[in-house]
């Protein structure tokens, strides 16, 4: 909701002045953690440009596997909503073998729901599939609610362009489902 999400914006603008006035470097992985925060709510609202800045600042600072790894993820989701879908690979690229480093579940089933949905703006069905289903997989065993539920939603979208209608009406049936929980 986008309500919701501009209310956590305020918020994360509220906490960057809190560590402003402790004087809390831009270095502290705490207020890194709010930079991440802040570009994926930026990126929900459709602030791209905002999305963009608070990822990239965070990318150049943190020392977080975690932290690098969202942000990529939201420079490449940036990328593909400005059409520059091989810059988005690139980020992607550089993501993917960070979450391979890590037993995060719920990391990896966010860089594979980003992969799925660039592989399906390119029209590679079955690499999207694929993905969607590994991230799928990895979302529920996180557990991460949201995360499963977007892949659930590619995986429907998938069906539908297959003209697989009963598969996408159970796709987006459990996608329902899950959104309600988040």
């Amino acid at each position: 909701d986008l309500g919701e999400h501009a209310a956590a914006e305020v918020l994360l603008r509220q906490r960057e002045q809190i560590f402003d006035s402790l004087g809390i470097s831009g270095k502290d992985e705490r207020r890194i953690d709010g930079w991440v925060l802040r570009s994926i709510a930026s990126l929900r609202t459709g602030e791209l440009e905002e999305a963009e800045q608070w990822a990239r600042a965070a990318v150049e600072e943190t020392v977080s596997t975690a932290s690098r790894v969202r942000s990529l993820l939201v420079l490449a989701q940036v990328a593909t909503g400005r059409g520059h879908l091989e810059h988005a690979d690139t980020l992607l690229a550089e993501a993917d073998p960070l979450v391979e480093g890590t037993t995060d579940r719920a990391l990896g089933a966010s860089c594979r729901e980003s992969v799925a949905s660039l592989r399906l703006a390119r029209g590679q069905v079955a690499e999207a599939t694929h993905q969607y289903e590994q991230g799928l997989a990895d979302a529920l065993a996180a557990p991460d609610t949201l995360i499963a539920a977007r892949c659930r939603q590619g995986l429907a979208r998938l069906a539908l362009h297959a003209g697989k209608l009963d598969d996408a009406a159970e796709h987006l049936s459990a996608a329902r489902t899950l959104f309600l929980r988040v």
